[in-house]
């Protein structure tokens, strides 16, 4: 067991001592895990400059991080399983996702109970922390890695890149990713780095003389020297692309946090008590980080091989991608720039890659060794549109719907954005600042992905399979190019540029910027006469449509990027009153149709009974701002 000792920092009641149900009052754990892992061992082979940390007199690599724990204070109150959440650049996303907590407790208050949903179903919850290059803020949880070492026994020099993205004219901009930080640059940086700018993702890059910026941060009195922030002539243009690379002297064992989190599982499985099973969870980042700790083999124990980690795992909104999660100088907050991140597999299942000749699949590794989990994977229109998540099911070189995996279950949660969508018009995101042109998608997919988990731990448990997969297909006619469902809605909106919409390509990761290649073809799902997708889980909002929802945004003429789209939003465009009222009359008739669509959807198990209220109760506010819009 590699968790040689965990110090704990806070046991107590949680939520104030609340009730959930039958499982009663939970308490909340906060403590620090010491992880101690053997380089030599087979599966950490495959882990990025692990050999060259710092080993103890036992051959060990060292390193911790943080952990939180919600479980039920009487051991036998829970309902047998864990879900260990993978936070997000440092934050605890599952309880607020899952149980719909209000968005002003975001970023204050991450473990706000919201409904309580999580816990009224008995599950204990977990969140582990991974992610070397998290902020210091009290919210997030913290992890230090084990620094790869050369032979002169400081930190390995070598080259890095990062990608800086304004929404507004600024002089100056810090060197990091949504908030992330940066590898620092190299004091003796003697002019070696460059600096390029691109109008779009799929553009060539330009190279911007080296006279016209510098690491400097621009400030009330001038500008500074620094190694965090890079300062450019004439300022940043909102909308345009910029890359960066330039020497840094640290170099984090990034990979390390796919060992700390498998072994954090491994030890929370019968620490203090036992559990009959445990999942992995993750969203976005933290989904691709799943879907690389799947890809590398690393869901069994190291010290007994045949035993599995994780007996399911919740993939949500990852797409076809992984991550810079396991190499040198990797930045796992990276998300658009070409390189590891788009690289062959990206279904579950072994293929080969008629573009780079590769053979190989997600879980081809996972499948050998014996331990492959159930896994259900979950995604929205959004990263459809990305051009990534068709990858999971359509093989792009030969135009064919790719096999099932027997253990895999996948789900477009039809026309949804990123995050949930709310009822209340928004159209700036609050990561990133970026404005769009029509207001946020207001589709909440809470309780599908609810379902999905539920549905994920009865499988495990052996009770009953996951509903069957759900998503766009060229074999019925439900996949269309993303050129094709944008002709489809015709002059209903103000639609994006196809040609700059992001795309996925094979990559050259030996130069830097890499040099991208030949495209793997994404497809996203077919529209109907209302506007919204035919394709995968569909919810009240589209069989009973008050609007047009989509997976894409364009952005706001004042952010800059013509013709671009805004990251993680789609848009709802609501039809004219006059329109919702011939179609279903008045509202009491409308509820009366929605519900009756929930209960079908609960029947299948694609909603859970006791969230068909919820899904009204949606439906009705959306009602609200429909007919007043």
């Amino acid at each position: 067991m590699s968790v040689e000792r965990i110090d704990i920092t806070h046991q107590g009641p949680y939520a104030e001592g609340r009730e959930f149900g039958a499982h009663g009052a939970f308490e909340l754990i906060r403590a620090r895990l010491r992880y101690a892992v053997n380089p030599l061992l087979e599966d950490h082979r495959r882990i990025t400059d692990l050999e060259c940390a710092n080993r103890g007199t036992d051959g060990c690599v060292r390193f911790n991080g943080d952990l939180v724990l919600m479980r039920p204070i009487d051991p036998s109150a829970g309902n047998g399983s864990l879900v260990i959440d993978v936070p997000n650049r440092g934050r605890s996303l599952l309880p607020g996702a899952l149980n719909r907590t209000p968005p002003e407790f975001s970023l204050s208050d991450p473990l706000h109970p919201g409904d309580g949903f999580l816990f009224s179903q008995g599950f204990s919850v977990a969140s582990v922390a991974w992610q070397w290059n998290t902020p210091d803020m009290e919210t997030l949880l913290d992890f230090e890695a084990p620094e790869a070492l050369g032979l002169d026994g400081k930190s390995i020099s070598g080259e890095t890149i990062t990608d800086l993205r304004p929404s507004e004219a600024v002089a100056s901009m810090p060197i990091e990713h949504l908030g992330q930080p940066g590898y620092p640059v190299s004091e003796n940086e003697d002019g070696r780095a460059r600096l390029y700018e691109r109008d779009f993702e799929d553009d060539e890059p330009r190279e911007i003389p080296r006279d016209r910026w510098r690491f400097a941060r621009q400030i009330d009195g001038g500008v500074v020297a620094s190694t965090r922030d890079l300062w450019l002539e004439g300022g940043f243009t909102p909308g345009k692309i910029y890359e960066v690379v330039y020497p840094t002297d640290r170099s984090p064992v990034v990979g390390s946090g796919l060992l700390a989190y498998r072994d954090a599982a491994l030890f929370l499985r019968d620490w203090q008590r036992s559990y009959e099973r445990v999942h992995g969870f993750g969203i976005s980042q933290s989904g691709r980080f799943l879907r690389h700790l799947l890809y590398l083999g690393l869901n069994r124990n190291p010290d007994d091989l045949s035993q599995r980690v994780f007996d399911g795992i919740h993939i949500h909104v990852a797409g076809g991608i992984r991550g810079e999660f396991n190499r040198r100088y990797g930045q796992p907050s990276q998300l658009f720039l070409a390189g590891p991140i788009h690289e062959f597999p990206h279904a579950d299942v072994i293929r080969d890659d008629a573009l780079t000749g590769a053979h190989d699949g997600l879980l081809k590794r996972s499948d050998e060794q014996g331990v492959t989990p159930k896994v259900v994977k979950t995604n929205t229109s959004w990263e459809y549109w990305r051009g990534d998540a068709s990858l999971v099911d359509i093989d792009p070189s030969s135009g064919e719907d790719v096999p099932q995996h027997p253990q895999s279950r996948h789900y477009l949660l039809a026309c949804t954005q990123h995050g949930a969508g709310q009822a209340e018009p928004i159209d700036s995101f609050y990561l990133t600042a970026d404005r769009s042109m029509y207001r946020h998608n207001a589709v909440d997919q809470t309780p599908l992905m609810r379902a999905a988990l539920v549905n994920l731990d009865r499988w495990a448990a052996g009770e009953r399979e996951a509903p069957p997969s759900s998503v766009p297909s060229l074999a019925n006619g439900t996949a269309v190019t993303r050129e094709e469902a944008l002709a489809q809605l015709g002059d209903r909106l103000t639609t994006p540029d196809a040609d700059r919409l992001s795309r996925v390509r094979t990559v050259d990761w030996s130069t830097l910027p890499p040099v991208e290649g030949d495209e793997y073809q994404g497809y996203v799902s077919a529209i109907d006469e209302s506007g919204n997708e035919v394709a995968g889980l569909r919810l009240p909002d589209l069989t009973q449509p008050l609007g047009i929802h989509t997976g894409w945004n364009p952005r706001h003429p004042d952010t800059g990027g013509k013709d671009l789209t805004s990251h993680f939003v789609g848009l709802t465009q609501w039809f004219d009153r006059d329109e919702i009222i011939r179609r279903y009359g008045d509202k009491e008739s409308y509820l009366e149709r929605v519900r009756a669509d929930a209960e079908a959807l609960a029947a299948e198990r694609i909603i859970l009974a006791e969230d068909i209220d919820l899904v009204v109760a949606n439906c009705a506010d959306r009602w609200d701002v429909a007919v007043s819009s």
